[in-house]
């Protein structure tokens, strides 16, 4: 048995981390002399378990293990750690590095240090360095050497990544082990053992199981995209169904859906399915997958698809009725999916595939061990528009200036609100690149950006902080806090500063209301038109002026206008029209939405003092920094001598571009309704991407596939929300907008009692007009009206349940 070098203390959770003074030990040595250091703390995130969340040695933010500059010195960790609230520090595990980590899970009895017999004979091993864990429950080694793709079984307590994670550093080496960080391919094999025998089990167990799921009839059996010969209607109803979640997931889980509209993806909480595991339901563009079992030996490692969940937890429990089922919730027939009588059931293919050793693939495809054969991908590029090629993660924490202004805006905020503070960050730069700089594709680099949240959600600080940063920068003269009340007002605005980044709160009800209301004026209508014109102008351009009595037009050189909105959902789709999608104005804007409001928390950082990193590397992105001349090139009569085009970084990138619009092109060609919000998603995707690209290097950057893929990611991101939530909001008629106020509520919920409906119109009518409403709703078909039982009520005059039609109430 391993004799640990340090007293035990039963009664602690997790012993404090010893920050300085780590033993001096080679490993530790050459993890010091790394720039990969992070701090940690327990944080309860909902989960079984408190979570350890990394945060960044240099500023005490939230980190991210795939942004190196989060990262920072173990000096700095130490420093950090010890003057801050931390539990501890650790050292990220990067793809330039050539180091593996391993995790062993509850191993090891904190109380006599004795090891399970897997745990035991990984440290008699002893090829490379191994400590114990902050729980003092498990074992960490760190191995020398970059795994091919990461493995991780938590029934067997195995874990093993080469990068995209950190990990914690106790120092406390386990007695017995080596020192040093080295090559270790005996442990390495024995972790690879024991996980293979236990999927061999378990799949030992499922193939035992397989003749009676596909005999049973209807069950709920998980069902592949693709099917072995046949007609490929599962898969296209499958594909369909992922680039059309709103349309069904509300309707199997309710309330319980819980929608991000930055990815596009729903979370449905293990606690909201009933079951005691730790982990959600994911269900989002790219793929569905239940991590609750993913780690459990599942077949197929939690994947699933539209269909599975259909039977599993919705109304239909065989594969055709849940296919069915899902293709009247998007409208559609059968046969527009592929539908032939005589198709194979489903239940027989997933049989077939239950009994096969599933193996997954770093992108997230599965594959048949033995052939190699890919079983299911997240979603087929050429079905699907929103593939997963576009990925970028987590859209709120991009990289480089934008990364930084985001940060220290959060630091500086009494309610902290990620995406907003993140659309300010972009505003800025969009200000200070768009009069001098152009995209790979020629494209211009500013943009009309648009918030949309709940009230309380922290608005104000953002449009502050943008005006803090120009100023501090030198060139606060281009931000305006603006409320433009006719075409006029623009053009004034942008002869005053011809670089302008315009700060517009309640922009529904500031801009939109005016230039789309009965009784606008010919100066308010037209606000429509110069900004669909100076959102097309580019660098080196000229935009003439109207002329008007008395006054002749002009022409501006190279006018840039960047916009920052913000505005309620409703608030913003009631201010706007039919005519503002036909005519191409609402597709020019990039929406991100708000996250919920956040508790009102002290600032941590003085709001008064924007760091000098910031500006100075704004002020260098300008082509003469330093002195009056930089200014003019955002402010001056004359557009600069010459335009700084940002290229590709190589031709790949570009090439995914072009894909990235060839698949938009189709997606408009084969679906109307979504149509006019994509007219400008490939172009909004390129300005995000150079001035990403920007931010992270300055005036000499290229444009990187990462750098891509974070535009492209928000640019989608705005499209989809659009194409789902504006059919349902925007309308021409107080009365339409009443009644797709209405439906927007029932599609969120799922059903709804009619009293539930009369608290959430709050005061916007009158109860009787409810009724009036959902009376006109019933009789066109777009809704169903179901009365209680009075005898489940206590004798009380029975509820009216309300739920779209073709979807069935759960009274």
């Amino acid at each position: 048995m391993a004799n640990l070098g340090f007293p035990f203390d039963p009664d602690a959770v997790a012993r404090p981390c010893s920050y300085a003074d780590l033993p001096d030990l080679p490993a530790i040595q050459r993890l010091k002399s790394c720039r990969q250091w992070v701090v940690w703390r327990y944080e309860d995130r909902g989960k079984a378990k408190p979570t350890k969340v990394p945060y960044q040695p240099g500023t005490g933010f939230n980190a991210s293990v795939s942004t190196p500059h989060h990262w920072g010195t173990y000096d700095q960790a130490v420093a950090r750690a010890e003057r801050g609230r931390f539990d501890g520090i650790g050292f990220v595990l990067s793809a330039d590095d050539d180091l593996t980590g391993i995790d062993l899970d509850h191993c090891r009895d904190p109380n006599t240090g004795d090891l399970e017999p897997l745990a035991q004979r990984v440290a008699d091993l002893a090829e490379t360095y191994c400590e114990v864990t902050p729980s003092e429950t498990g074992l960490r080694l760190i191995v020398e050497g970059k795994i091919a793709s990461a493995l991780k079984r938590d029934p067997v307590g195995v874990e093993m990544y080469g990068k995209g994670r950190y990990l914690t550093i106790t120092g406390w080496h386990l007695a017995g082990t080596p020192t040093e960080i080295a090559p270790a391919p005996k442990t390495l094999e024995a972790l690879r053992e024991a996980v293979a025998a236990f999927d061999a089990a378990h799949a030992a167990k499922a193939a035992e199981e397989v003749p009676a799921i596909a005999s049973s009839g209807p069950v709920a059996t998980p069902l592949p995209i693709a099917e072995a010969g046949g007609s490929p209607f599962f898969r296209n109803v499958n594909s369909a169904a992922l680039a059309s979640l709103p349309s069904w997931v509300p309707a199997v889980f309710g309330a319980a859906a819980r929608f991000h509209p930055g990815t596009g993806a729903f979370r449905v909480s293990s606690k909201s399915l009933g079951r005691n595991l730790e982990e959600d339901l994911s269900i989002a563009p790219n793929g569905i997958r239940d991590w609750g079992v993913g780690d459990m030996g599942d077949a197929r490692q939690g994947a699933r698809t539209p269909i599975d969940l259909v039977m599993e937890y919705g109304f239909e429990k065989e594969p055709r009725g849940a296919a069915v089922w899902l293709c009247q919730q998007m409208g559609k027939s059968p046969e527009a999916f592929g539908w032939e009588e005589g198709d194979r059931g489903g239940a027989e293919i997933a049989a077939t595939l239950l009994a096969r050793k599933v193996v997954e693939a770093e992108d997230g495809t599965l594959a048949d061990a033995e052939t190699g054969e890919v079983i299911e991908t997240a979603s087929s590029p050429s079905d699907d528009p929103l593939a997963d090629d576009y990925a970028f993660g987590d859209i709120s924490r991009p990289d480089g200036l934008i990364a930084e202004m985001t940060e220290w805006i959060l630091a500086t905020s009494r309610r902290p609100n990620r995406p907003l503070a993140m659309t300010a960050a972009i505003a800025v730069m969009c200000g200070i690149c768009s009069r001098h700089m152009m995209g790979p594709t020629n494209s211009a680099t500013h943009l009309y950006l648009v918030n949309l949240g709940a009230t309380s959600v922290g608005k104000d600080r953002p449009f502050k902080a943008m005006d803090q940063i120009l100023t501090a920068a030198g060139f606060g003269s281009i931000y305006q806090s603006a409320k433009f009340k006719s075409d006029t007002a623009i053009e004034l605005a942008l002869k005053s500063s011809i670089t302008s980044v315009a700060g517009v709160d309640e922009i529904g009800s500031a801009i939109f209301a005016k230039m789309g209301g009965r009784r606008a004026t010919t100066h308010e209508s037209s606000i429509s038109a110069v900004l669909r014109e100076l959102w097309s102008v580019l660098p080196g351009d000229t935009w003439q002026t109207s002329s008007r009595a008395g006054e002749r037009s002009e022409k501006l050189q190279s006018p840039a206008m960047t916009i920052m909105g913000a505005s309620t959902l409703n608030e913003f789709y009631k201010s706007l029209t039919g005519a503002s999608v036909d005519n191409g104005f609402l597709n020019r804007f990039t929406v991100i939405m708000a996250a919920p409001a956040s508790e009102e928390q002290d600032e941590q950082l003085d709001r008064r003092i924007v760091p000098a990193s910031i500006t100075q590397k704004l002020a260098a992105i300008l082509p003469r920094s330093g002195n009056i001349e930089a200014l003019n090139a955002l402010l001056g009569p004359s557009h600069p001598a010459e335009v700084l085009r940002i290229e590709w970084a190589n031709p790949a990138v570009g090439e995914r571009h072009l894909e990235f619009s060839r698949r938009i092109t189709r997606w408009r060609d084969e679906d109307d309704n979504a149509s006019p919000f994509l007219g400008r998603t490939a172009e909004m995707a390129v300005r995000l991407a150079t001035v990403h690209a920007v931010g992270r290097a300055g005036r000499t950057a290229l444009v990187t596939d990462r750098d891509y893929r974070w535009g492209a990611s928000v640019a989608l991101a705005s499209a989809r929300f659009m194409i789902e939530d504006a059919s349902l909001r925007m309308s021409e008629t107080d009365y339409q907008s009443n009644l797709k106020f209405v439906l927007a509520f029932l599609k969120q919920a799922g059903r709804a009692k009619r009293m539930e409906i009369t608290r959430k119109v709050d005061g916007r009518w009158d109860p009787g007009t409810t009724d009036k409403i959902l009376r006109s709703l019933a009789e066109g078909g777009q809704i169903g009206l179901v009365k209680g039982d009075s005898t489940k009520e206590g004798g009380r005059k029975p509820d009216i349940y309300v739920y779209l039609k073709e979807k069935r109430a759960r009274t």
